[in-house]
């Protein structure tokens, strides 16, 4: 597992890069001497396993909002940092809380909506590999209005997962305020299909409206999708289904509905605490250690 970036307790944000081996369940911090990526929180990216190397992208830190693309390479060996768009001709606007990342059978980041000074409701990609359209930022949805009911409308802090190489979801979110009216938290559910030539449909509402929830595919069914963690905004969310420390959500990416399952937590401590702000993975490296992992997180409440 590889970590990068965040938001610590006492230090504010930082741009460090770790590694977890899920064999010995330690940590490794990777030392880096080449330039690193601006500190910053809540960025879109992923492992790509065919390039071999940890992407990030976008993010809010020190200095505001981030759209640039660095690349983590040979990182159990002399791990260092490239950055991949500095020659692209268009870019999307800085943003943080977005939706998208990088499958890692795949060579193509995506990111979709997000804030900034406003927030955003248009999609683009960047080819990571040789050719002329390495590190060239493409637009593949020039976004929509507040008043389309066939498009996701602007928001943030959304749970997202890139659940096939060319098809990702995203769910929840905030689209108040930034320029944009509507809920926060919301509770629609978009799915984008088709990669670069795809489009938006919607599937269905998730059980539970919340935002900064996190997704991770399922380690033996790729069409069913994780959803845990979250957070209701006091002010904005009065009544309503509350989330509970053991809820876990699974969408049927195919089909769009949702089940829900209650872990029993009355046995003590041995679950993760509700959170929102985690990180949840797959692990790639061996079926005996396929699993939904998460770490980190702020404590809801």
């Amino acid at each position: 597992l590889i970590m990068f970036g965040g938001s610590a307790d006492g230090v504010g944000y930082v741009n460090d890069a770790w590694k977890f081996n899920l064999v010995t369940k330690t940590w490794t911090e990777l030392k880096i001497t080449t330039p690193k990526p601006p500190q910053r929180k809540d960025g879109v990216g992923g492992w790509s396993t065919s390039l071999k190397a940890f992407i990030i992208s976008s993010g809010q830190g020190t200095g505001g909002f981030f759209n640039d693309v660095w690349s983590l390479n040979d990182y159990n060996g002399s791990p260092n940092w490239t950055r991949i768009d500095t020659n692209s001709d268009d870019r999307p606007n800085t943003r943080y809380g977005a939706a998208g990342g990088l499958h890692p059978g795949a060579t193509t980041l995506y990111i979709s909506h997000g804030f900034s000074t406003k927030r955003h409701s248009d999609s683009w990609y960047i080819d990571l590999t040789v050719g002329k359209d390495k590190g060239q930022w493409k637009r593949m949805f020039e976004g929509t209005n507040p008043y389309n009911p066939n498009a996701p409308h602007a928001r943030c802090l959304v749970a997202t997962d890139m659940f096939t190489k060319d098809a990702f979801i995203m769910a929840i979110g905030c689209l108040n305020g930034g320029g944009t009216g509507g809920p926060c938290p919301a509770i629609d559910v978009w799915r984008w299909k088709g990669g670069k030539d795809g489009s938006w449909d919607q599937l269905d509402d998730a059980p539970i409206p919340m935002t900064r929830a996190d997704m991770a595919r399922h380690w033996s069914q790729p069409n069913k999708v994780f959803m845990y963690g979250g957070e209701q905004p006091a002010k904005q969310y009065i009544s309503g289904t509350k989330i509970k420390v053991g809820d876990i959500h699974v969408l049927d990416t195919d089909g769009g509905s949702w089940d829900s399952y209650e872990i029993d937590v009355s046995n003590g401590p041995s679950h993760p605490l509700s959170r929102h702000r985690m990180i949840a993975v797959k692990t790639l490296s061996s079926p005996l250690l396929d699993g939904i992992y998460s770490f980190g997180g702020l404590i809801n409440g």
